[in-house]
């Protein structure tokens, strides 16, 4: 009778350390789990802070390119080109590229005199090497 007991003893402890793990096993699933959420949810954070920074990038450069003082516009330019080249920034290629073309459509007429103001030239260059590639 003291076998069965220490039989039945032995197989109580085995069940419950095999419990204990499960249980254990459970909660780290879990914790694993919530971790992930937790990532995703920064990660989602940073690409809409890093998103409503580049569109405050894009909307600062359009008010330079109207600006007065030459360094200005042909830094809004370079802004503008540096935006379409970094490859994180692929969603604002198409209307920095619309924004470049019209800019230059309307400086191109007012200046007849036939010297290319710097920032076209800069704008045009771009351009020109990303038809040819």
């Amino acid at each position: 009778m003291p076998d069965q007991f220490a039989h039945l003893a032995g197989i109580a402890r085995d069940v419950g350390v095999a419990l204990a793990g499960l249980v254990g096993a459970m909660f780290a699933g879990w914790s694993a789990f919530a971790a992930n959420r937790q990532a995703l949810t920064s990660a989602n954070q940073f690409n809409l802070a890093r998103h409503d920074h580049v569109a405050e990038i894009f909307s600062r450069a359009i008010c330079q390119l109207s600006d007065e003082r030459l360094e200005v516009r042909l830094g809004a330019a370079y802004t503008f080109i540096a935006l379409c080249e970094d490859g994180g920034y692929a969603d604002f290629t198409k209307p920095v590229v619309e924004t470049l073309f019209a800019y230059v459509r309307e400086r191109s007429v007012q200046h007849k005199s036939g010297k290319m103001p710097p920032e076209i030239s800069a704008i045009q260059a771009f351009v020109f090497s990303r038809v040819r590639s």
